[in-house]
């Protein structure tokens, strides 16, 4: 046979399953290599939209759903390659592949991004993506104890995507500090934790003596001295791209032990769109780019959306002038800006910026572009809409469980209240009736997610609009119709009266979306005759994924 080492690197493609999608988020890695290299385990739905564990061995054509594993977010293998752990429904559990039944090893934060690591001594360590603690837990069962957590003394803000090296009790974890600047950091239990090289993504150990890690939106491999805690030589690049978020340092990667690769090469891309009430498409604005989340100002003649930049895995908000069609950049540094909304002088915003934490809320500027912060750091928050008077500030905060409480922040003297929560419920997506007097919101309490409006101020009641799910709520300029999607992805138009008492009349459909192109966003032109939706044109989690393997007996040939 051939010398070992000298097969050429392989390149394939690793699809979902049919009809369904990879699990994908900025928050979580939902795939794992097994520690040989030949197996590829990854969380992805199906037709019906379940998500499960899926494993796709490397010499085989077929991918196999591994029973037992239903609503799992994240994977990772244990060091023999015989077990996989995983989350699902608020637990860590590991599930032995040949014997079969999953077991509950202890209790884990549900609702927020959670990814893990299984040591040769029979521990994990696991984190949640808001970076508070790294946990140290025993897979045959216990409670978690805390590893790591940020010293705020060294000024750092979150730690995460711990990586067990192989063959001791050391581990890689990543770092942010308070200024957004990050490092690969190497922890070992009972010693003070030491930085390594600078970093702005998980990385993975691969054998003899590479790091794989994401950069600039390229999947690079690199030379490490360990114990000098230097890097060696120049980095290789793996993969031209990578689906990458800087905010959460995420890059969409797995590797093994013995150096197979696999990552999703691909970007969301959507497409600003023009639509009628009958759901017939206008027109386009903008060039085709990812983009989350669009508002028409309060004078109908400008939008604001965030729009992606996939090499820096950030976003940015931008302006679109309807009437000349000239779009400009109002934010323009290396942090993530999202979530605009404006303030009715049709001359400022409300948006979230991430740097070294979970999104905060600042003010911005349509003029200058400056933005300034409005609330403390706490946990994720989201500006949702702005009274009519201009005098108080919807948001939704992100509680320790992954679910959202709604607030308002009167802008007059900054007291908070609660509009909307509860410990049980996630509840968001608030918007103010054009009076004033009422807040049409989303809330999941009836065990999916309804419309909801409640008066404001809050009083605790409220009044289900949505039959059958709802998601998106928008009113239109004049208040006597409320428009929102449907489970099944229609847009629904509901009758309201909120004068002199409130009145709701029965939903009716205006038009259904064709599959796979739901929504990201929409908001109601101000003459109420148009919508502009976020579409999207790829959607990266149904793309394949790219593998590589023997790609370091190539770079040790050159």
């Amino acid at each position: 046979g051939a010398p070992a080492g000298s097969a050429p690197a392989v390149r394939l493609q690793v699809s979902p399953p049919p009809g369904g999608a990879f699990e994908q988020s900025v928050e979580t890695v939902a795939m794992a290599f097994s520690p040989d290299g030949t197996q590829l385990a990854f969380v992805a739905t199906d037709t019906s939209g379940t998500s499960q564990i899926w494993l796709r061995a490397l010499d085989a054509l077929d991918l196999s759903a591994v029973p037992g594993t239903r609503n799992a977010t994240s994977v990772f293998w244990s060091p023999d390659g015989q077990s996989l752990g995983f989350f699902a429904d608020g637990a860590l559990r590991r599930l032995n592949l040949t014997s079969g039944s999953p077991v509950t090893v202890s209790s884990a934060p549900a609702g927020v991004g959670l990814t893990g690591t299984w040591g040769e001594q029979g521990d994990a360590l696991f984190a949640s993506v808001q970076g508070e603690a790294i946990y140290r837990v025993s897979m045959n069962g216990g409670t978690p104890v805390t590893a790591i957590t940020p010293d705020s003394s060294l000024r750092e803000s979150r730690v995460l995507w711990p990586s067990f090296l192989p063959g001791s009790n050391r581990f890689l974890y990543y770092r942010m500090l308070q200024d957004g600047s990050s490092h690969l950091m190497l922890g070992e239990a009972g010693l003070p934790s030491r930085p390594l090289v600078p970093m702005a993504s998980n990385a993975q150990w691969v054998d003899p003596g590479y790091l794989v890690f994401a950069s600039e939106g390229s999947l690079l491999g690199q030379r490490v001295d360990i114990p000098g805690g230097r890097i060696i030589g120049e980095p290789v690049s793996i993969g031209a791209s990578v689906n990458y978020f800087l905010g959460t340092g995420r890059g969409m990667f797995t590797a093994s032990r013995s150096g197979a690769v696999a990552f999703q090469p691909h970007h969301d891309i959507d497409q600003l769109t023009w639509f009628d009430r009958t759901g017939r498409a206008l027109g386009t604005l903008g060039a085709a780019e990812g983009a989350l989340h669009l508002r028409i100002s309060p004078d109908g003649g400008k939008v604001l959306f965030d729009r992606s930049q996939p090499a820096l895995g950030t976003h940015d908000i931008w302006l679109i002038d309807l009437e000349r069609g000239i779009e400009s950049r109002l934010t323009t540094d290396r942090m993530t800006e999202v979530f605009p909304a404006w303030l009715p002088d049709n001359l400022s915003f409300f948006l979230s910026i991430a740097a070294g934490g979970p999104p905060t809320i600042h003010r911005g500027s349509v003029l200058t572009g400056a933005t300034a912060r409005v609330l403390p750091d706490r946990g994720m928050q989201v500006p949702n809409d702005v009274s009519p008077d201009g005098r108080h500030l919807a948001f939704s905060e992100r509680r320790g469980d992954g679910q959202f409480d709604l607030f308002t922040l009167s802008l007059d003297d900054g007291r908070e209240e609660l509009l909307a929560g509860s410990p049980d419920f996630d509840e968001s997506e608030a918007r103010f009736s054009p009076d004033g007097r009422y807040v049409a919101f989303a809330s999941n309490r009836s065990g999916r997610q309804e419309i909801y409006i409640t008066p404001f101020p809050p009083t605790g009641a409220r009044t289900q609009v949505s039959p059958l799910g709802g998601r998106l709520p928008r009113w239109s300029r004049d208040g006597r119709e409320l428009l929102y999607l449907a489970a099944d992805e229609s847009v629904m138009a509901v009758r309201v009266q909120t004068a002199p008492a409130l009145q709701i009349g029965s939903p009716e459909r205006l038009f259904t979306l064709d599959a796979g192109a739901a929504w990201r966003d929409y908001d109601i032109s101000a003459d109420g005759t148009r919508l502009l939706a976020i579409v999207p044109v790829t959607l990266s989690s149904t793309q394949p994924l790219t593998v590589v393997t023997n790609w370091i007996a190539e770079v040790e040939r050159r």
